[in-house]
């Protein structure tokens, strides 16, 4: 709206004049001036207090002195050019920050660059590859478990052995359907009971990809009781002992 001679803001009928517009008109020609290559302007944003675009660009970040051909501005390091005079002006910066950027008095060259901070830490930053992101990780872990094995065994401690093809956050296991234990690698399963068990490996990328393994099916068999063999082998040596005696004696009787 049009008011006290020039162009002037206000949100509603219940709001007095502004000069909200005019600032806002110098914003967007100033920033319309710096142009991203490989770096970018670094924009804060407080999400828990944002009210008006204006919140973006805190007078601690930008700063348009025309007088001295002066700008203060944070930035994402790489290179940036600016178009305030007749020619494209260009300038690498080296890394992140809010700098202190002087130009030749037709606007067309930087004369000088000065960090004078660091990216503020109460603020969180537009990132400046959000039109680009990187692609995102959604590959699960593969998961080789070498032993055990789908067999049977005697012995109630087995290694639990396995491979997994990529760097994980965690690893863990169920046996038997019990709650899952979590491990940093290969380990040795003690304890076992006599019967039938099930086995299964769990791991999780860094990309929190999740990923089960095959269930692995043992047996752990109880040994044959001692004394039962003993008595066995013992009989068996008898009989055949008592045998050789009656094939002897039968052909001492035919004497």
């Amino acid at each position: 709206m049009y008011s006290e001679g020039r162009f002037r803001w206000r949100d509603s009928l219940n709001y007095p004049y502004s000069d909200d517009a005019t600032c806002g008109g110098a914003m967007i020609l100033f920033l319309n001036g710096i142009v991203p290559d490989t770096g970018s302007l670094a924009i804060p944003v407080i999400e828990e207090t944002f009210q008006d675009w204006y919140s973006m660009f805190p007078p601690s970040h930008f700063r348009f002195d025309y007088e001295s051909q002066t700008i203060r501005i944070p930035v994402w390091a790489g290179k940036i050019n600016f178009t305030f005079g007749t020619e494209p002006a260009s300038y690498s910066f080296p890394d992140n920050g809010i700098y202190e950027v002087d130009f030749s008095s037709d606007w067309n060259s930087v004369t000088n660059a000065i960090k004078v901070s660091s990216l503020s830490e109460p603020f969180a930053y537009l990132d400046p590859h959000a039109d680009n992101p990187p692609p995102q990780d959604t590959t699960a872990p593969t998961i080789i478990v070498s032993s055990p094995q789908n067999k049977t065994y005697s012995v109630a401690e087995i290694l639990l052995k396995f491979a997994v093809k990529e760097t994980v956050s965690q690893i863990s296991y169920s046996l038997d359907g019990q709650d899952n234990v979590i491990i940093t690698g290969n380990t040795t399963l003690t304890g076992l009971p006599y019967g039938s068990h099930t086995l299964t490996v769990y791991a999780t990328d860094e990309a929190v990809n999740n990923e089960i393994s095959e269930t692995i099916y043992f047996i752990i068999a109880e040994p044959f009781p001692t004394m039962i063999a003993a008595t066995l082998a013992m009989a068996a040596v008898g009989g055949a002992a008592s045998g050789i005696y009656y094939i002897k004696k039968a052909k001492n009787g035919k004497r």
